[in-house]
């Protein structure tokens, strides 16, 4: 179980760049363009690394994700915003047979989104917080049906190229 949430935490790593935008892009969008780029991943207190590429897909829509594990494990995370519910989403899929399908928020102020949904018995949060335009800090906190709690932090650097 620890590997899975830790392989769903790697998924949902978070990056800074700013994609492209015109000035037709509603700001929501501006904002998913942190997610663009290539990132190195770690895992905090663990030695789990992983690489992340994301670019826009469906014309500026969407932002797809791509996250290959040290292991071979791979993830693929689809970010978007929802205007009929006024919120972000997160779509987690990885070859581990990790699903979740998460709604959030962006904090201007504090710089972080801010994902929950049901995973199963479990409540997911996950947050990522963007120190700066090449770092961002994430959590994924996992509580159980019985209130036993699982989290896990990393962080996410640009790829030096």
């Amino acid at each position: 179980m620890i590997l899975r949430i830790f392989s769903v935490l790697c998924l949902l790593t978070l990056t800074l760049n700013l994609a492209p935008a015109n000035a037709d892009t509603p700001p929501e969008l501006k904002v998913l363009g942190r997610l663009v780029g290539e990132w190195d991943g770690t895992v905090q207190n663990q030695k789990v690394t992983f690489d992340v590429t994301a670019d826009w897909t469906l014309n500026g829509q969407l932002v797809e994700q791509k996250q290959v594990f040290q292991d071979g494990a791979v993830g693929l995370l689809i970010y978007g915003y929802d205007q009929a519910s006024n919120q972000y989403f997160l779509n987690l899929h990885d070859s581990r047979g990790i699903h979740w399908m998460l709604k959030g928020d962006w904090d201007e102020a504090t710089q972080t989104f801010t994902f929950k949904g049901r995973s199963g018995e479990n409540d997911v949060t996950v947050k990522s917080t963007f120190r700066n335009q090449d770092t961002s800090d994430w959590t994924i906190t996992l509580i159980g049906s019985g209130g036993e709690v699982t989290e896990l932090r990393g962080t996410n650097r640009r790829a030096v190229k």
